[in-house]
């Protein structure tokens, strides 16, 4: 209903000693909301009914049985290999750099210890 009808209905309401148009605005809200929440359920199952038409049309090994919840399972498994992907990398390039440093580190020491290799031994 428009905004024209619902001052009619205000205006009802102020002059019905009864409550009758008290009681028709009242329905018609809980009618508008029931309406409301009736379409975001429809999508709902429908998203869902799509889903499942999907699932069932997929066809894997003879053996392999799918149920609704498998592409929820391969999104989740697509999201856990990127995180192990970008694990094994930072592990790959932390091991470089340990790498570098200890090389760095033993060129250190044998620079080091030609240097005291060259000192005067102490005789005393």
């Amino acid at each position: 209903m428009g905004l024209h009808s619902n001052s009619i209905m205000r205006r009802l309401a102020v002059q019905d000693p009864g409550g009758l148009a008290q009681e028709a605005i009242r329905l018609r809200d809980e009618n508008a909301a029931l309406r409301a929440k009736a379409g975001d359920l429809e999508f709902i199952v429908s998203d869902w009914e799509e889903g499942s038409r999907r699932v069932l049309a997929d066809k894997g090994a003879h053996d392999e049985t799918h149920c609704s919840c498998v592409p929820d399972l391969r999104r989740r498994i697509g999201e856990l290999e990127a995180q192990v992907a970008t694990m094994n990398k930072a592990i790959h390039e932390a091991a470089e750099r340990f790498a570098r440093v200890q090389f760095e580190s033993a060129d250190v020491d044998g620079i080091v210890l030609e240097m005291v290799g060259a000192l005067p031994k102490d005789d005393t």
